[in-house]
């Protein structure tokens, strides 16, 4: 796929992105949705983790990636968010969505360059159906600047540097995409950097629920420490 096509695949996605049907609320409802998704679904997920039997084995693989334990990675991702929305004024709004519009989760036919989506999030109630605005856009930021796509296809490797610590290797510059990504999130009035901080939540989350897999395990934790980076760096 090509810049423009992809371009054009994002301009679509934007598209439903501002589709999408909304209400404003309380800053209190507002509060407490955001928080369930980007607080308390996160130290529920990494309680999970540790409460795992391989937690032992991952513990003895983080001091090789300077970081002292998973729950210093959560204290980092924590102090990096809370200083990303002290910069930014949210508008109290929630919003219906897809739920889960990575590109696993979409159908795109290059002919008629018409774009769909398949397995969205369900809900048992009205309530249910509302969430945070940024939620979405930062599955697709998963797919797009996280390379989740690759995690789930083995498409990675983690191998040892000259340091005796872990690099993660993704065979694919997404630079330019990226880019695009960026630009068109941007233009649609969204945070970037916030983007990005509810997109290490998700990879933070998946933790536990990918315990089966070690190796694409150690690669999320790698990933969120190579996102939390790049975050602190430019805010």
């Amino acid at each position: 796929m090509n810049a423009v096509e992809f371009e054009k695949i994002m301009d679509k996605y934007f598209f439903f992105f501002a589709s999408r049907h909304e209400k404003n609320c309380s800053k209190n409802e507002y509060d407490k949705i955001s928080n369930d998704l980007y607080i308390n679904k996160v130290y529920k997920r990494i309680d999970m983790l540790k409460a795992s039997p391989e937690y032992r084995k991952i513990k003895k693989l983080l001091d090789a990636v300077e970081i002292a334990s998973i729950d210093d990675l959560v204290e980092h991702y924590m102090k990096l968010k809370s200083k990303i929305e002290s910069k930014n004024k949210f508008s109290t709004k929630l919003v219906i969505g897809h739920g889960y519009p990575c590109f696993a989760n979409t159908l795109y036919n290059k002919s008629t360059q018409t774009l769909k989506f398949i397995d969205p999030k369900g809900a048992m109630t009205e309530d249910e159906l509302w969430t945070n605005p940024y939620y979405n856009i930062a599955k697709l930021s998963h797919s797009v600047c996280g390379r989740y796509d690759f995690f789930n296809n083995e498409l990675f490797d983690i191998k040892i540097n000259s340091n005796f610590s872990y690099d993660l290797t993704i065979p694919f510059n997404n630079n330019s995409f990226v880019e695009m990504f960026k630009t068109k999130a941007i233009e649609n009035g969204f945070d970037y950097w916030a983007i990005r901080i509810y997109e290490a939540s998700l990879f933070l989350s998946m933790l536990p629920l990918h315990i089966d897999n070690p190796h694409k395990v150690f690669g999320f934790i790698l990933n969120v420490r190579n996102i939390l980076k790049e975050i602190e760096k430019n805010v």
